[in-house]
């Protein structure tokens, strides 16, 4: 990575039905302002809207000139943690916070990560999933993917939440891979 500072937005989605402390904000929180190898990280918590929790991380991107983008939500199902690659055009049937449901969004059917996916997930030493779901954090990736010019990929964590030092350690080792671009 350039040795000029860089700055990385971590979004983590709020609380949402069931999910009073989203381990998605927690973490994102937990980031915020951390500096570790050449990156700056800007941390805020989102809501779980189809519109606010997308308009509010474009706002922040071009806010605080980020270089890469990568959003955090929760999944109540799985155990592990899971960096998506793919974002389908249509979501479910749940509503959001707002009680908004959003079942078919503007722009291609499917769109993958504009992260290095795999590098990422190497670095991180987590998987990689290929169904952001079918709730707000799919139309988070398939939307901010589309508005945003920078890399932007999203991260599934489970209910246990993620430590922020085990984050900043895989991105250590993701900027100091010589196979990072």
């Amino acid at each position: 990575m350039s040795a000029m500072p860089r700055t990385l937005l971590v979004t983590g989605f709020g609380p949402f039905g069931d999910v009073a402390d989203n381990p998605a904000s927690r973490l994102a929180r937990a980031l915020d302002g951390a500096a570790h190898a050449g990156f700056h990280i800007v941390g805020r918590e989102i809501p779980v809207s189809y519109t606010r929790g997308i308009d509010a991380t474009v706002r922040l991107a071009h806010e605080h000139r980020a270089d890469c983008v990568l959003g955090v939500g929760v999944a109540t199902t799985r155990s592990t943690i899971q960096l998506e690659r793919l974002a389908r055009g249509s979501s479910g049937p749940t509503p959001d916070v707002d009680g908004i449901c959003t079942p078919v969004l503007p722009g291609p059917d499917c769109l993958e990560s504009s992260l290095p996916v795999d590098l990422w997930a190497a670095a991180l030493g987590c998987e990689v999933s290929d169904d952001a779901g079918r709730y707000v954090c799919n139309a988070w990736l398939h939307q901010v993917r589309q508005q945003l010019a920078v890399p932007v990929g999203f991260l599934h964590v489970p209910p246990a939440g993620a430590d922020p030092v085990w984050f900043l350690d895989g991105l250590v080792r993701l900027v100091t891979s010589p196979d990072v671009p």
